[in-house]
Order: structure tokens, then sequence, then C-alpha cells
């Protein structure tokens, strides 16, 4: 079985489901189709999680020892029948968890969505990284406002134009902080009520 989890390798790229489906199987097996609507049913409509991006990934992170497939039933599809294929954990996959939940972000991924992912699929003990992962953030959205702090005045159509994106974008930068704060506060008040062998698992 392959053991080489290398950030660089089984984490390269810029998907945030590949931990998500890894923190997913620790819970309990599952096949791709499963995992979405569990993953989906915590993260809503906003970001929904297609199966068969899980059934690529699955089919990678299997290449590095991360997930199994394990035997299960077949089901009908019509004419044919064909062996659904369910995944679970491997001795490796809560290290590898580990690292993702405490790696900043994926390359070049978005970090906001990044950032939901994992909070969707946190344990315990990942809150003091999600802390972290937050102030980060937070430090962005504020770099970003000074970028957008000039206004574009013109009676121009195209200036306009970059006026009205200049505060669409500003008007979510502030939602974002806002965000980030509740967030933060959740978890704060989780850490300091939470048993110590609570925090730890």
């Amino acid at each position: 079985m392959p053991t080489n989890t290398n950030h660089k390798n089984w984490m390269k790229g810029t998907s945030p489901w590949k931990g998500a489906a890894l923190a997913m199987l620790l819970e309990s097996p599952g096949h791709p189709y499963g995992l979405a609507g569990r993953l989906g049913k915590r993260l809503g409509a906003a970001w929904p999680v297609k199966a068969g991006d899980l059934y690529r990934i699955l089919e990678n992170l299997e290449k590095y020892g991360l997930v199994e497939p394990r035997p299960s039933q077949p089901y009908p599809t019509g004419k044919a029948h064909r062996a659904r294929k369910t995944y679970q954990a491997t001795p490796l996959t809560a290290g590898a968890v580990d690292e993702w939940m405490t790696s900043l972000h994926s390359d070049g991924g978005p970090m906001g969505l990044e950032l939901c992912v994992r909070i969707a699929v946190a344990r315990p003990k990942d809150v003091p990284f999600l802390l972290g992962l937050l102030d980060v953030r937070e430090s962005e959205c504020l770099d970003l406002l000074k970028e957008y702090a000039k206004e574009h005045p013109d009676d121009r159509l195209f200036g306009m134009e970059l006026e009205l994106i200049r505060k669409y974008t500003v008007a979510q930068i502030k939602a974002t902080l806002e965000w980030i704060e509740v967030v933060r506060g959740s978890l704060e008040e989780f850490s300091g009520s939470a048993p110590s062998s609570a925090r730890s698992s």
C-alpha cells in the first residue's frame, strides 16, 4: 500500500473536498453519493458537492493509501448490475486529516470555501487550528478592504460599473469579517466549555 502523504502530492490542487472526504470517512465508511449527501447537508445548497468529483478524488486518494474500498453488494442499474464502491479509512487517514486541517489552505483555492468545509467536518481537537485560519482569513479581508478603499466616481457607464463592483466586493468583505467574529466567538466558547477529553479527541 502506498504511504506517501506529502503535502505537495495528495493535497496538491485547489479542491477542498479531498480533506473533507477523508474526514467524513473517519466518521464512517461510505460511497461517493452518500458522502456527497452527508457533506452537502452540512454545507447547504450554496456549495453543492458533486458525487462525480468525489469519485475521482477518492480514486486518487486510494493511490496514496489514504482510503481503501471495501466489498459491498451490487445494486441494479436497469439491465446491468454494477458493484457499488464503498470506501473506508485506513491507518493513514487520521494523520492526513490532521495534515490538511493544520495547513493554511489548498494551493490557490478559495479560502472562504476551504474554511467553511473544514468547519463542516472539524473534530473538537481542530478548534485551535480553525481559530488560526480565521485569523488568516481576517487578515486577508482587511488587506482587501484597503485595496478597495478608493472610490471610482465616473458618469460614464464603464466608470459606474467599476464603482458598483467595488461596492459589491466591499459589502462581501465586510459581511465575511462579521461572520468571522461570530464563528470565532462560537469556537472560543466551545473551547472554553468543552471537557479536555472532548477537545483532544
